[in-house]
């Protein structure tokens, strides 16, 4: 039914024009903005047309946004404080 998928997208994490970086600092820093979104499996494609998990991405920050990269721990505490 229609229903059920407004149901889906409502549940997603992520949603299409999003701006994310990896959570995990060992991946690259850039910032990248969900292109697709796949709910069912909390599958989001990336612009690069990279294929990832919801766990590996987070939204970028404000602060991340205007560096234009994934802030380290350290820089997101002094972006915070500022």
């Amino acid at each position: 039914s229609p229903s059920t998928s407004m149901e889906f997208e409502s549940e997603s994490d992520f949603a299409v024009g999003d701006v994310v970086v990896y959570s995990d600092v060992c991946m690259p820093s850039d910032l990248m903005t969900v292109h697709k979104v796949q709910v069912r499996n909390d599958h989001y494609w990336l612009d690069s047309e990279q294929c990832v998990y919801k766990s590996w991405i987070r939204t970028a920050t404000v602060a991340e946004i205007q560096a234009n990269r994934r802030l380290t721990e350290a820089e997101q505490a002094l972006a915070e404080v500022s």
